[in-house]
């Protein structure tokens, strides 16, 4: 779980970091990939959550737990497929990798 919050940063800042250095037509197919994969993190980070809480809790501390799993979890739905398709067609565009 903390790598996948350490690796979010990580696209976070280095989306920041070129927001400095490019226009904003340029920088929003960086922005889409680190929405996409912040979004897939976050999915990633809940379902470890869940597997480490039902390996030691029951009952009613399982249901606490999960509760406070959910709560710390909670983020705005991103729509990934658009933005998926929006980075394909990037790529499609320049024929090969580009980022």
């Amino acid at each position: 779980m903390l790598i996948e919050v350490y690796t979010s940063e990580s696209a976070i800042l280095r989306t920041q970091k070129l927001a400095a250095m490019k226009s904003e037509a340029e920088l929003q197919p960086y922005i889409d990939i680190t929405k996409v994969y912040v979004s897939d993190s976050l999915e990633r980070i809940n379902l470890y959550g869940k597997h480490a809480i039902a390996s030691f809790a029951e009952g009613d501390e399982l249901k606490l737990l999960t509760l406070g799993l959910k709560r710390f979890t909670k983020f705005d739905l991103v729509n990934t497929t658009r933005l998926r398709r929006n980075i394909a067609d990037r790529m499609i565009e320049a024929n090969g990798y580009c980022f």
